[in-house]
């Protein structure tokens, strides 16, 4: 990047270039997106602040807005984090001086703690897809495929399946 007065916008969205060339996961990608994109809506709403003129307070009003919207804790750290990446690789650039994240602590994302059912609770609840037509006894086996692996619903439907071992997933 060429030491110019960048707008953060535009700052931004060269690191992530940075990124995507590096190899980052289109997830990863996404999310760090996600964190830039709701930063400057927040931050330079007009897009017309430079970013070496960044403070910690625009970091600190961001968090407070996500929280307003409701986003989850959990949510909230990941956006933070991404951001932070971003700003550190903004400092390696030169684009920016210091982070204004440098002295900021991440917000706190507990975990909820989530009561599993009983196997009387779920026989209750799947039992109706027994009597369904053949989607039903495929429905239960996918919710009883991912209640046993613990798999979470993004990484069962990524799943393959190929007669090449090299390219099957199960």
């Amino acid at each position: 990047m060429k030491r110019v007065g960048h707008k953060l916008r535009d700052a931004l969205d060269l690191e992530i270039g940075r990124r995507k060339i590096e190899g980052l996961s289109q997830h990863s990608l996404r999310a760090m997106r996600d964190a830039a994109d709701s930063f400057c809506l927040s931050a330079d709403p007009h897009e017309r602040a430079s970013a070496a003129d960044l403070t910690p307070a625009q970091v600190v009003e961001w968090i407070d807005a996500m929280r307003q919207r409701g986003l989850s804790p959990t949510t909230l750290l990941v956006r933070y984090r991404y951001l932070a990446t971003l700003m550190r690789g903004l400092v390696s650039a030169g684009v920016i001086p210091v982070s204004p994240m440098k002295d900021l602590r991440a917000p706190r994302a507990r975990a909820p703690i989530v009561e599993f059912p009983n196997d009387a609770e779920v026989e209750r609840l799947l039992n109706p897809l027994r009597y369904q037509d053949v989607n039903g006894a495929r429905d239960l086996a996918v919710i009883w495929f991912l209640a046993a692996a613990g798999l979470r619903r993004a990484e069962l439907i990524g799943m393959r399946w190929s007669a090449d071992p090299a390219r099957c997933d199960l």
